[in-house]
C-alpha cells in the first residue's frame, strides 16, 4: 500500500474537522474536571458547615419540641382537663378512645372558683331597653330586676313570658377564652366583654364597629387614667361597647296573656216540688269565661340586638289548649269546675203537727219547714291560653364581622387594681337575680357529705338494717336512705322523745302507701307501740314512699319534707316556680319557706347554709333547714334514683361552703386609676378564641375543635346549657298550617304516606305516617300543643307518644329512644316531648310521625315540610 499516496488524498476540509474535534474533547476534559473540583469543594464547604452547625441542631430539634409541648400544655388539654388556671392540675381519667378527661366531681377548688367567676358575669351579659318617663334608657337587665324586688315591685320585673333571655347570655367558657387569648392570661377583665353591643337606639339594631375601609368608628368616652373620670372628650374607640345582647321589650305592643274556658253546659238540675227530688234535664248552652285575674300583662322580647346581628320576633295572639275542667263544682261561674250552682229552690213544707226541722208560724198557725236546694248546671270543656305566638323572624345577620372587628381592634380601660391581683373582692354581687345559682348547683354544689360509718349514730342504727332492708325493699327505697335517717332522727334509740327510731310520733297512727308491685297496703300504730322498731320503720319507710309519689319520686325534696312536712317545702315554690322546678335550686330557699310557715321560730340547723337574710333567731324551734346535709353524713350507698355508682349523694358537693369562702361580698363602686391596655393580636387570634371555648364545652382537644362554618349566633352563647340551639328556636316558628315540624333543621322523607311494602314483614299494608330520619338522640317537638294521652312502649311501635290536639286532632311520635312526657302532661307547641330512636318494629335510626283527624289517618307532609 502506498501511504504517501492516501496521505496526498486527504482533503483540506476533513483536517479542520479534525482539529475541531480535538478542541472540543479537550475543552470537555476540562470542563468536567473543573466541575469535579467545585463539587468536591462544595462537598467539604458542606460538611465542613454541618460539622460547625451540628452543636446546634440538637438544640433546634429541642426548642422545637419545647414550643409543641407549651402548645400542648396551654392550648390542646385545656378542654378535656377543665384547667382553668395552670397553677392547679386536675386529676383526669382516660375515656374509652383514649382521651384524657377530667370528671366534674375531679375539679379542684381553684378551677372551679375561676370558671364560677366566669359564670356570675355570664349573667352580667344581659341588658334591656325600656321606657322610663317617655324616653329610651338602657339598664342591665340584672339591675333593674334586683331593684325591684327589693322594693318588692314583682309586677315591676321584666322577663320574657316563654324565659328566652337564657338564649343570650354570653355563655361562661367563651368569656374565659377572651380573657385568656385577649389578655394573655395576664389578669382577667370579663367587665369589657359583657358591656352592650354597639347599636342604635332609634332603629334598634346592631351597628357595625368599623366602616368599609376597616377603621373605627365607634364612639367611646376618654377616661383620665390617673382618676378613671370621664374628660368629656369622645374618641374613635371600642371601649364603651362589648358583646352583650340588648332586649326590647314590648316595643310593639302591650302584650297580655288570656285564660278562659269554653265549652258548653250540657245538662241541668231541676226540683219537684211533688216528690221532693232532683231531676236533669238535657241542655246545649255554648259557653266562652274568662278565669279570674285575667287578662294579665306579660313582657315579650320583640328584638334582640346581639354580636351576630339583631333579630326581631313576629307574633300572632293564637289559642292553645291548658288543661281539662277540674272534677267538682263550684258556686262561682268564673271557676273552672264541671259543676256550677246557677240556682236555689227553697222548698216549704206546711204541717199541722210538730216534726224535726219544722218550726212554728205564728202568722200562719202553722209549722213550716223551709228546706233549701243547690241546683247546678254540669258542663264540659277545655282551658285554653290566648297568648302571642312567634310566627316568624326577621334577621339581620352580621355573621362573625362585628366579633372579628372587636377583636382586632380591642382597647380596654382596665382598673389598675385588676391588673395587680386577681380577687374576687368588689367583682362579684351576690344579691344579684342573674347570678346563675342553679347552674352552680346542677354542675357542682348540693351538698358537704362526709359519711361517718363509725360513729355510734350509725352504728346503732345499723343494728336494724335486717328490718330496714325487708321493708324498703317492699316499696322500693333505698335502705341506706332510711339507715342515714334514722341515724339522724335517733342516732338508733328507739326510746328517744317518745318518737320512736324515725321520729314519727308528731305523725297519725295509721298510713296508707303503695308498695313497688301496685298493691295499696294500711298501716296502723297503736297507742304504746310507737317504740316497736319493726312498726316505726314501716310508718317512716311508707311515709318517705308517699312523699316519693307527691315529689315525682325526687328523694331530696321527700327527704326535707319529711322535717318540714310537705306545707313548708311547698311554700318553696310559691317563693320562686323557677327554682323549685331545678333540679338543686329549690334548695337555696329552705330557711325562707321555713320561717315563712312557722314566723319567728329558728331552725334546728342553718350550718349549711351561708345566704344573706336568711338566718332567723327565735324561741322556739321548727324544722331543720339543713336536714338533708344532716341525713346524708350518714348515707354510705352509692345507688340513687336508679344511676348506680354514678349521681351517689355522697359525691356531691356543698353550694355555698365552697363559693363564699372564697369570694367575698363587693363593696361600693368607687372610682380608680386605670390603664389603657390594647390587644396585641396575631390573625389567627379569633378563631383560637372560639375553638377553645368549643374544647371547654364539648371536652375535645383545641386540635379537634373545627372553626367550620358554624352558624355564628350558636359561637358565644348558652347553646350547650339550654340543650336548644338559637336555630331551633327560630325554625320553631308555626308553618302557614299552625303547626311545627316535629324535627329541627332540614327534613327529609324516607318512607312516605299510603300503601307499601313493609319493610320488615313484607306485606303490603297501609303505612300510617311519614318516616324521617334522623340520628339517635335528636330531639323531638310536640307538633302543637295538647294533653299527651299516651306514653309507652309498643312492641311494634318501640317507645312512643301521643297528643291529644283538641277538635279531634291526635299526634303521635313512634320509635322514640327516650320519652320526655308522660300521660297527663299539658305540652306546649315547640315543646321537646323525646328522643329520635330506634326502638320497637325499625331498621334504622328514625321517627315516624302520624296525624289523626276525625279517627282517620292523614297524610302529614303538609305540616312536616309546609307544602
Amino acid at each position: 500500500m502506498n501511504y504517501d499516496n492516501d496521505r496526498e488524498n486527504t482533503t483540506q476540509s476533513e483536517i479542520d474537522n479534525s482539529v475541531t474535534q480535538g478542541a472540543k474533547d479537550t475543552a470537555r476534559n476540562v470542563i468536567n474536571k473543573s466541575t469535579k473540583k467545585i463539587a468536591k469543594a462544595l462537598k467539604r464547604a458542606l460538611f465542613s458547615l454541618i460539622k460547625l452547625l451540628l452543636p446546634f441542631i440538637g438544640f433546634i430539634i429541642l426548642f422545637i419540641g419545647i414550643i409543641f409541648l407549651v402548645y400542648s400544655i396551654d392550648y390542646e388539654y385545656v378542654g378535656t382537663e377543665k384547667q382553668y388556671t395552670g397553677r392547679y392540675e386536675n386529676p383526669f381519667i382516660y375515656s374509652e378512645d383514649n382521651k384524657m378527661l377530667t370528671t366534674e366531681n375531679e375539679i379542684n377548688t381553684q378551677n372551679k372558683t375561676i370558671r364560677d367567676f366566669y359564670i356570675y358575669f355570664s349573667g352580667q351579659s344581659l341588658w334591656q331597653l325600656r321606657k322610663d318617663k317617655g324616653e329610651m334608657v338602657i339598664e342591665r337587665f340584672d339591675d333593674y330586676n334586683t331593684k325591684m324586688n327589693k322594693e318588692n315591685k314583682k309586677d315591676k320585673k321584666i322577663e320574657d313570658y316563654y324565659k328566652r333571655e337564657e338564649l343570650f347570655r354570653l355563655a361562661p367558657n367563651f368569656l374565659y377564652s377572651l380573657d385568656r387569648e385577649l389578655y394573655k392570661s395576664n389578669f382577667k377583665y370579663p367587665e369589657q366583654f359583657v358591656k352592650p353591643v354597639y347599636y342604635d337606639i332609634e332603629e334598634f339594631k346592631t351597628l357595625n364597629l368599623t366602616n368599609e375601609e376597616g377603621k373605627v368608628i365607634a364612639q367611646s368616652e376618654e377616661e383620665d387614667l390617673k382618676t378613671g373620670e370621664k374628660t368629656g372628650k369622645k374618641i374613635d374607640s371600642i371601649m364603651d361597647y362589648g358583646l352583650g345582647t340588648i332586649l326590647l321589650y314590648n316595643y310593639k305592643e302591650d302584650y297580655q296573656r288570656n285564660v278562659f274556658m269554653e265549652g258548653k253546659y250540657y245538662a241541668e238540675e231541676r226540683y219537684d216540688p211533688k216528690t221532693d227530688s232532683i231531676y236533669y234535664v238535657d241542655v246545649d248552652i255554648p259557653y266562652k269565661i274568662d278565669l279570674e285575674g285575667y287578662p294579665e300583662p306579660i313582657n315579650i322580647i320583640d328584638k334582640a340586638m346581639t354580636f351576630t346581628g339583631t333579630t326581631e320576633y313576629n307574633y300572632e295572639y293564637k289559642d292553645q289548649e291548658l288543661s281539662d275542667l277540674i272534677q267538682g263544682n263550684t258556686s262561682n261561674e268564673v271557676k273552672p269546675y264541671t259543676k256550677v250552682l246557677y240556682d236555689t229552690y227553697v222548698h216549704t213544707q206546711r204541717s199541722k203537727t210538730p216534726g224535726k226541722g219544722f218550726s212554728w208560724d205564728e202568722e200562719e198557725q202553722v209549722y213550716i219547714k223551709e228546706t233549701v236546694v243547690d241546683l247546678y248546671r254540669y258542663r264540659e270543656g277545655k282551658i285554653y291560653e290566648n297568648v302571642p305566638v312567634v310566627v316568624g323572624t326577621e334577621r339581620d345577620d352580621l355573621a362573625d364581622k362585628y366579633y372579628k372587628d372587636y377583636i382586632y381592634n380591642f382597647e380596654s380601660y382596665i382598673p389598675e387594681g385588676t391588673i395587680n391581683d386577681f380577687d374576687f373582692k368588689d367583682r362579684i354581687d351576690y344579691d344579684s337575680d342573674i347570678f346563675n345559682v342553679d347552674k352552680l348547683i346542677n354542675e357542682d354544689y348540693a351538698f358537704d357529705i362526709g359519711t361517718h360509718k363509725n360513729t355510734r349514730a350509725y352504728e346503732s342504727s345499723m343494728n336494724y338494717f335486717n328490718i330496714v332492708s325487708e321493708v324498703a325493699g317492699e316499696f322500693g327505697v333505698d335502705p341506706y336512705v332510711i339507715i342515714a335517717m334514722i341515724a339522724q332522727e335517733s342516732g338508733g334509740n328507739p326510746y328517744i322523745n317518745n318518737g320512736g327510731l324515725m321520729q314519727i310520733g308528731s305523725m297519725h297512727n295509721e298510713i296508707t302507701a303503695t308498695d313497688k308491685y301496685g298493691t295499696v297496703k294500711t298501716v296502723k300504730v297503736e297507742h304504746g307501740k310507737i317504740n316497736d322498731p319493726r312498726l316505726n320503720i314501716t310508718y317512716g319507710v311508707m311515709y318517705f314512699k308517699n312523699l316519693l309519689d307527691i315529689y315525682d319520686n325526687d328523694p331530696y325534696k321527700a327527704l326535707q319534707a319529711y322535717n318540714f312536712g310537705p306545707g313548708t317545702l311547698n311554700r318553696i315554690k310559691e317563693i320562686n316556680k323557677e327554682a323549685w322546678d331545678s333540679p338543686f335550686g329549690w334548695l337555696i330557699y329552705r330557711e325562707r319557706a321555713r320561717e315563712m310557715q312557722k314566723p319567728g321560730s329558728k331552725s334546728a340547723s342553718i350550718g349549711c347554709l351561708k345566704y344573706p337574710n336568711q338566718i332567723v333567731n327565735g324561741t322556739s324551734t321548727y324544722g331543720d333547714s339543713c336536714y338533708i346535709e344532716n341525713v346524708l353524713r350518714y348515707y354510705t350507698g352509692n345507688d340513687v334514683k336508679g344511676h348506680k355508682g354514678g349521681f351517689a349523694w355522697n359525691s356531691l358537693k356543698s353550694l355555698g361552703s365552697l363559693f363564699w369562702d372564697f369570694i367575698t361580698q363587693r363593696d361600693e363602686e368607687e372610682l380608680v386609676p386605670k390603664q389603657l391596655f390594647v390587644g396585641n393580636l396575631n390573625e389567627d387570634t379569633p378563631e383560637d378564641i372560639i375553638r377553645l371555648y368549643r374544647g371547654l364545652d364539648e371536652s375535645q382537644y383545641f386540635s379537634d375543635v373545627e372553626y367550620g362554618d358554624l352558624d355564628f349566633f350558636n359561637v358565644g352563647f348558652f347553646e350547650n346549657n339550654l340543650g336548644i340551639s338559637y336555630g331551633e328556636i327560630l325554625s320553631m316558628a308555626p308553618n302557614s298550617n299552625g303547626y311545627v315540624p316535629p324535627l329541627d333543621g332540614e327534613i327529609r322523607i324516607s318512607s312516605g304516606f299510603g300503601y307499601r311494602i313493609h319493610p320488615i314483614s313484607k306485606v303490603r299494608k297501609l303505612h300510617s305516617g311519614i318516616d324521617l330520619p334522623a340520628p339517635i338522640g335528636t330531639k323531638v317537638y310536640a307538633t302543637a300543643g295538647g294533653k299527651v294521652i299516651s306514653s309507652d312502649y309498643g312492641s311494634g311501635l318501640g317507645f312512643y307518644v301521643a297528643i291529644d290536639h283538641g277538635n279531634r286532632v291526635i299526634s303521635r311520635y313512634l320509635h322514640l329512644s327516650t320519652l320526655g312526657a308522660r300521660v297527663g302532661d299539658v305540652v306546649k307547641q315547640g315543646q321537646v316531648i323525646g328522643l329520635v330512636g330506634s326502638t320497637g318494629n325499625s331498621t334504622g335510626p328514625h321517627l315516624h310521625f302520624e296525624l289523626k283527624v276525625d279517627g282517620q289517618y292523614i297524610d302529614p307532609t303538609s305540616i312536616v315540610l309546609d307544602k
